[in-house]
């Protein structure tokens, strides 16, 4: 009976450390794993009041089912977040590229390489909206929800459900992305088409030379008059995404 109950606790803390090893906040390559696996192990002893003990016969294939299943639900509900945040990170790095800002790039602690300069700016202004919104919240509650949509231990329970998630996220994280930067993009089109103009008509001037600042500037100055239709750009994208997340349940 004491082995079942373990089995049970051991299924919720794998889905637990597997959501929060999908969040943003926690995949940071600077946070020791020691802490990510304490916050996980509180979080757990936190939730498990909450929820209703079943034990398990001791399986040793049911359990590594039930593990490997868990581990994708929790990798799921992680991934709502995570492809909000890596569609505002693409979206700034298209920007980088049209305003020649794609090889200039800032160090980054916490990632394996460095990031553009707009991408990191957008990526860090979603993540303070996300903060300021209760985005966070919002995430720890579809987790706890997710517990009463799939039961723990209920392998392969709704797959369908989590494969249609899989693809909707998939759909909106493109869509996301041109809600961030077409119309940005767009602005820088119609720039390079007046300095192409400005090259023809005036032949003295060294364009591939007085290009680069100008269009640099014209992306900053966009960037900068439509950072209030960028924030909005955001919520929706954010909304999407959690909307998405919410889906399971339905």
């Amino acid at each position: 009976m004491i082995a079942g109950f373990a089995v049970f606790y051991l299924l919720v803390l794998v889905r637990i450390l597997a959501f929060f090893s999908m969040m943003p906040l926690f995949d940071q390559k600077r946070i020791p794993a020691m802490w990510k696996v304490a916050v996980g192990v509180l979080f757990t002893i936190i939730v498990i009041p909450m929820l209703t003990p079943i034990p398990f016969t001791v399986n040793v294939v049911w359990i590594a089912f039930a593990v490997l299943w868990e581990a994708v639900l929790g990798f799921c509900f992680g991934m709502v977040f995570t492809t909000a945040v890596g569609a505002v990170l693409s979206a700034g790095s298209l920007v980088d590229m049209q305003m020649g800002f794609a090889n200039a790039g800032i160090l980054n602690p916490g990632g394996e390489q460095p990031e553009p300069l707009i991408a990191s700016f957008m990526k860090t202004l979603f993540m303070l909206s996300c903060l300021v919104g209760s985005a966070h919240l919002a995430m720890v509650r579809i987790l706890l929800e997710g517990f009463h949509w799939f039961p723990v231990g209920a392998v392969l329970h709704r797959f369908q459900t989590v494969a249609q998630m899989g693809m909707a996220l998939i759909g909106q994280f493109f869509t996301s992305i041109l809600w961030l930067v077409l119309p940005i993009c767009l602005a820088l089109l119609a720039s390079e088409i007046c300095i192409a103009f400005l090259s023809r008509l005036i032949p003295q001037m060294n364009m591939l030379i007085s290009a680069a600042p100008i269009r640099s500037l014209a992306g900053l100055m966009l960037v900068t008059f439509t950072l209030p239709f960028i924030l909005e750009s955001m919520s929706d994208v954010m909304t999407a995404h959690f909307q998405i997340g919410a889906s399971l349940g339905v």
